[in-house]
């Protein structure tokens, strides 16, 4: 919605808008983005095709299966959601997510789909450090938190997951 107010030029309403949410999620990044945007009357984010929004819309019942411990019926629809649109990011961290217990090498895969440039690259790298640290490769899951944090020095989610990498890895 708040992009659809930017695309209207109602940017008070959208800085309103973005600042309410960021008031119950402080740490929410895309958000913190999209309120630095608005409040700079910056270009606002392209309208989706239908083939984007059918994509979209396929990660909510997904969201919701996998929320009831359906993730094999969740995870059909983010392939139909896939198969809309290859470069939805949302889709290929809540695949990496499902896929990290049974299948960690296609979770890894999956978390590396996504794009940089994409407000969730920096979710997905934090992923898939952590993916990379869980199977005993401590040195690319640092290798890949030092480069997500030096790509994005001034974001907080970067920061807090190399930082919590170091410490697991005993660098203080």
């Amino acid at each position: 919605y708040g992009a659809f107010l930017e695309r209207r030029g109602r940017w008070g309403d959208a800085t309103r808008l973005y600042r309410g949410r960021l008031a119950n999620d402080a740490d929410n990044q895309p958000i913190a983005d999209a309120l630095s945007r608005a409040a700079k009357h910056g270009r606002p984010p392209r309208l989706p095709g239908l083939r984007q929004g059918a994509s979209e819309a396929m990660l909510v019942p997904a969201a919701g299966l996998i929320a009831q411990k359906q993730g094999g019926l969740g995870l059909d629809y983010l392939r139909l959601a896939l198969r809309l649109d290859p470069g939805n990011s949302e889709a290929w961290i809540l695949v990496g997510d499902l896929l990290t217990g049974p299948d960690p090498e296609a979770a890894r895969i999956a978390y590396g789909q996504v794009q940089p440039g994409s407000d969730r690259y920096v979710t997905a790298r934090g992923k898939l450090a952590w993916a990379f640290q869980n199977a005993g490769d401590h040195d690319q899951a640092l290798k890949i938190a030092r480069d997500a944090a030096a790509g994005a020095p001034s974001n907080r989610e970067a920061a807090a997951t190399l930082a919590d990498l170091l410490r697991a890895n005993d660098q203080y």
